[in-house]
């Protein structure tokens, strides 16, 4: 998908779930939403940290990803 699209969509993700969540003024939605994104923020923060601590330039392309990481351990073929 690529960092625009991904940035993309997850603005709109995230602007839908603000909405669906100020609509009805329930907790359920945006319950709904942090669940769902729970490990793309864990993958990400676990990651830039790692990388961080290490000195590494976390800013820049990399493929250090868990999702990354289980794929090549199961020996998948990974984008």
């Amino acid at each position: 998908m690529g960092d625009v699209g991904s940035l993309t969509l997850g603005f709109v993700l995230a602007v839908l779930a603000i909405r669906l969540a100020t609509v009805g003024r329930q907790l359920v939605p945006l319950m709904f939403f942090l669940i769902l994104y729970s490990s793309f923020l864990f993958d990400t923060t676990y990651t830039i940290v790692w990388r961080a601590v290490r000195g590494e330039k976390f800013w820049v392309a990399h493929r250090l990803h868990l999702y990354e990481r289980s794929c090549r351990w199961a020996g998948a073929i990974c984008a």
